[in-house]
């Protein structure tokens, strides 16, 4: 019986003993557990600093805000969310900056580079309806976000800021920097308003100059194609001291239908049509290479008028002096109307030969 009770004793304290052990473990496969979780938690969150932006949205394309993993933005920029804009890279063709407009002294404004030469060319453009929108606060840089070419157009960014166009009228503006325009489709200066500005290049040089039908339309009347570095040009204007080089004028693929409605297109080296009131000088310009492409059927068109280095002069039009063209070059393919030029191939009107002095334009020799 003794040793009964004593068997008895010893196995309800193995018991006890096992119920404990497996206690503690289970305690510990708990806490191993909770440990885990913890672990897979900082995990997660190391993960997720490295998928989440670092920082604001970056721009993958002009105007097209997207964060380093691809997912998508939703929600709606403010000017924080650009990063500084990169004016090192290549002109795209459609990116304009205003920011020498907003923020330089109005009497003398320095353009640095295409992006600032193409902002010349919106801000006078919204001369004509006033106003223009530029989207980022911190960089003035306009944005074409659809690639239409079209900066006017743009909408739907928050803080937004209204920015007036001008013409520039008694206003001078400087380079200080050769510019590449990188044989983009370029919208002369004054396609829609009239430049009345004075523009000295100060001795550097632009380069690559592109104008096409569609980036040389007056968009506003829809019948005249200007074709230069400047298309209007009035009212005093002095364009001055610098080179255009490597200059392409392409004149095709016109539209042939609705004649009624007097398609013109004026062609210059230098600017494509000074107007009638006081179409403003130009001196001591060169232009190094300049090649017009007329080709297709131009049967819907009333005139052209095409100079090396003014496509019109206007009756009023000043004396033009010192400017230089070599290396004109037509390539003539295209049918349905005469090109009018001067004999010495100055301007397009033969009546205004006079208003050149010391100025000489060499045809390019095959």
């Amino acid at each position: 019986m003794k040793k009964s009770i004593i068997f008895l004793t010893a196995l309800l304290l193995t018991l006890s003993l096992l119920v404990a052990g497996c206690g503690k473990q289970g305690g510990n496969t708990t806490e191993s557990g909770s440990g885990s979780g913890e672990n897979t938690e900082k995990q997660t969150e190391k993960q997720t600093e490295k998928t989440e932006p670092s920082g604001t949205a970056k721009e993958t394309e002009a105007g097209s805000p997207a964060d380093t993993t691809g997912s998508v933005v939703t929600e709606e920029p403010t000017g924080e969310d650009f990063p500084p804009f990169d004016k090192s890279q290549p002109w795209d063709g459609v990116s304009a900056c205003i920011e020498w407009y907003v923020n330089g002294d109005f009497d003398v404004m320095k353009l640095s580079d295409a992006y600032d030469l193409y902002g010349l060319t919106y801000l006078v453009e919204g001369a004509a309806t006033k106003t223009m929108t530029c989207y980022d606060p911190n960089y003035m840089v306009i944005y074409d976000t659809n690639g239409d070419g079209d900066l006017t157009d743009e909408a739907g960014y928050s803080d937004q800021r209204v920015i007036f166009g001008s013409n520039f009228e008694n206003t001078e503006i400087r380079l200080t920097n050769d510019i590449d325009l990188n044989s983009k489709p370029f919208t002369p200066i004054g396609t829609t308003v009239s430049f009345r500005g004075d523009f000295d290049g100060q001795g550097h040089t632009i380069k690559n100059l592109l104008v096409t039908p569609e980036s040389g339309l007056n968009k506003a009347k829809g019948r005249l194609y200007y074709y230069g570095l400047f298309a209007s040009v009035a009212y005093g204007a002095q364009i001055k001291d610098f080179t255009l080089e490597n200059v392409v004028y392409e004149v095709n693929n016109l539209p042939t239908e609705n004649v009624e409605i007097n398609r013109k297109v004026f062609i210059g080296g230098v600017a494509a049509y000074l107007h009638e009131t006081g179409g403003g000088t130009i001196s001591g310009v060169k232009v190094k290479g300049l090649t017009v492409r007329l080709g297709g059927d131009m049967s819907g068109v009333v005139l052209v008028e095409m100079g090396g280095i003014v496509g019109h002069c206007g009756p009023t039009t000043l004396v033009q002096t010192n400017n230089v063209v070599t290396d004109f070059a037509v390539e003539d393919t295209h049918t349905g109307i005469d090109v009018h030029t001067d004999a010495n191939n100055f301007c397009g009107n033969t009546d205004r030969e006079d208003c050149f002095v010391d100025c000489s334009v060499t045809m390019k020799t095959s």
